[in-house]
């Protein structure tokens, strides 16, 4: 009996690894990072990325003062965290589960509506309840975008370079991120409000 459990057993894992696929076969469908700059997908992806880094980090940055010129209070600002944050958790939830279901540039498309919609919202948000849309609208963005951003690198361009790629466009965002608050603090100094940068 026990002897013919190890064979069931041995049999089961000799079957699973039959139907992962090689390392042979990802590396010959994946794109160096070379290859991959060669592709209007990779830019397009890499500069919606660091887009995101740029507008979100300017915006949380400065959310009191924001706030505060559009007659509103620290802690309206504060609430509004609160809602961004649980839409965001739900929407990477939901977004993985639609990265199978919708083409991944459609979802991207989406989540940059949302995006740009919670910032419009924002540089009208002169009450508690636009400041909430505003915070669900945006939380909505970034989840969709972060669920896109995990799954649409290893199916566009495969595993086999993958950390190079994805270190490049970390980078990009990293860099919009920093951009970001320095550029709408300088709208600032120069217009004496946000509103040119929240409508650029």
């Amino acid at each position: 009996t026990g002897r013919k459990t190890w064979d069931r057993l041995l049999t089961a894992v000799l079957n699973t690894a039959a139907a992962v696929p090689s390392v042979e076969t990802e590396e010959a469908v994946s794109f160096s990072l070379k290859e991959a700059r060669h592709t209007r997908a990779y830019w397009i992806l890499m500069i919606l990325s660091a887009s995101m880094g740029l507008i979100v980090t300017a915006v949380f940055f400065n959310i009191v003062p924001i706030f505060t010129n559009q007659g509103l209070t620290d802690a309206n600002a504060a609430a509004t965290f609160t809602t961004l944050a649980l839409a965001l958790g739900t929407m990477q939830l939901i977004g993985g589960v639609l990265a199978d279901r919708i083409r991944l540039n459609w979802l991207a498309a989406i989540s940059t509506a949302f995006i740009t919609a919670g910032i419009w919202i924002l540089s009208r948000a002169d009450s508690v309840m636009l400041a909430q849309v505003y915070a669900l609208l945006i939380g909505i963005g970034q989840g969709l975008f972060g669920a896109v951003s995990n799954t649409v690198w290893v199916r566009y361009f495969g595993r086999a370079h993958l950390g190079r790629i994805r270190g490049n466009v970390a980078m990009a965002m990293v860099a919009g991120s920093s951009a970001g608050p320095f550029i709408m603090g300088a709208t600032y100094d120069l217009f004496g409000s946000y509103q040119f940068s929240l409508n650029m």
